[in-house]
């Protein structure tokens, strides 16, 4: 072999002799540097909702505070109040919902409690004190015996609570919490209605029971109607369906029947008409402002519930049994 050549190999060995072991580094330090990054990048290890005695708010990956328990025993249970549903016990057309569920954090700053030594769950939630818990102030603000918010929800953050006396009130939760409805009514309730966004229950009226009569009762606290004998079924703005020896009526919110005092089986506001139903299945449209009727019909229903209905663009409201449409009411 040439001198030129020898030369040239022996460069080269020794190049590689230099540069294979330094690529190698470079590529370990550059693995172990993604992999110091991708750690900064993992999210934080969260505790568990109850641990080591404690219950933990998480809310977005980010502990919002703390409560510490001091029923900690097997026997006991500590953790988030479960809703309350008392409204089959009355006429109102509330809404249903096949389970109840836990109130969990509320406006990442509230949360109900449950802190007791005795068991409790969805089934037992009879005499227990729940605790309205501020998490960002680390205190309890309010003791309360029952939480009302149908599952779905009540607008504008309303709770309906009962207290340790047994009567029920109106709570508003926000930056603070403000009573809406004082303590004073055997019960209180909304009709199945939703609000504008379709995802919680309209709350500008609610349904108040005390000393045998019934009232409707605004946002703000103020009573809105004579006190009525017949329970109420359903309302609107100038209008209340009540029910009295399983017969329904319509009346204004001065407690006056309308539509020449009739009384029928069943009754349902349809926007500013009521749809009525008597006990051979013929059912009246009947604008409940002037007493027309706009539509009389004879099916074979067996409550009002078998009528559903929606409103077109056009205003007109199609009425339905099943998937099939009874008529068209203009």
């Amino acid at each position: 072999m040439e001198n030129g050549n020898k030369g040239a190999l022996i460069i080269i060995v020794l190049l590689l002799i230099v540069f294979v072991p330094l690529a190698f580094l470079t590529t370990t330090y550059k693995f172990k540097e993604n992999k110091e990054k991708e750690k900064k990048t993992e999210a934080p290890s969260l505790p568990e909702f109850y641990e080591n005695g404690n219950l933990n708010f998480v809310e977005y990956n980010s502990l919002l505070g703390t409560y510490n328990c001091n029923n900690t025993n097997e026997a006991g249970f500590c953790g988030y109040a479960y809703e309350t549903i008392d409204d089959d016990n009355y006429v109102l057309d509330y809404y249903e919902d096949t389970y109840l569920d836990e109130l969990g954090i509320i406006n990442s700053k509230y949360t109900f409690l449950i802190d007791t030594d005795a068991t409790y769950d969805q089934n037992n939630t009879e005499n227990k004190e729940v605790f309205l818990y501020d998490i960002e102030q680390d205190k309890i603000i309010g003791t309360y015996r029952a939480v009302k918010n149908y599952t779905i929800g009540l607008n504008g953050d309303y709770f309906i609570v009962k207290d340790l006396n047994d009567l029920w009130g109106v709570i508003k939760l926000e930056e603070g919490i403000t009573q809406v409805i004082p303590f004073e009514y055997e019960y209180i309730g909304v009709q199945n209605q939703l609000a504008n966004a379709k995802e919680t229950l309209d709350t500008e009226l609610f349904v108040g029971y005390k000393n045998r009569f019934w009232y409707l009762i605004g946002n703000n606290g103020i009573v809105l109607s004579s006190p009525l004998a017949a329970g109420i079924y359903e309302y609107d703005s100038d209008i209340i369906i009540g029910v009295l020896n399983n017969k329904y009526s319509l009346y204004n919110y001065y407690g006056n029947m309308l539509l020449n005092s009739a009384s029928y089986d069943g009754m349902k506001i349809i926007g500013k008409y009521v749809f009525t139903l008597n006990s051979f299945g013929k059912y009246e449209v009947i604008n409940y402002n002037t007493n027309e009727v706009v539509s009389s019909k004879t099916v074979d229903i067996e409550n009002i519930d078998d009528i559903k209905y929606d409103f077109n663009e056009d205003g007109t409201i199609n009425l339905y049994k099943g998937d099939n449409i009874l008529e068209t009411i203009k």
